[in-house]
């Protein structure tokens, strides 16, 4: 069956699509979303490699605190080793 055009309004799913498609394209909106994800994405990495650090720092302090609590030890009586 043939479809007869009027010349009315364009079918209200072929406009959605329309100005969903020429706002993707926009070059200066992709160059927004693209510039906000990489911002995001740069806060969580730097948050996570701070995170890092800290639980490194602690944990070599603990150990070298235990080391020279030991060498104290052995320092100032050598038969408690």
């Amino acid at each position: 069956m043939m479809s007869i055009s009027w010349g009315g309004p364009p079918p209200f799913h072929s406009v959605c699509n329309q100005q969903k498609h020429s706002k993707l394209s926009n070059p200066v909106f992709r160059f927004t979303v693209v510039l906000i994800f990489l911002l995001i994405t740069f806060v969580m990495l730097f948050n996570l490699l701070i995170a890092l650090m800290t639980d490194t720092y602690t944990v070599i302090r603990e150990e070298s605190e235990q080391v020279w609590r030991k060498d104290r030890a052995m320092f100032t009586d050598p038969a408690l080793v």
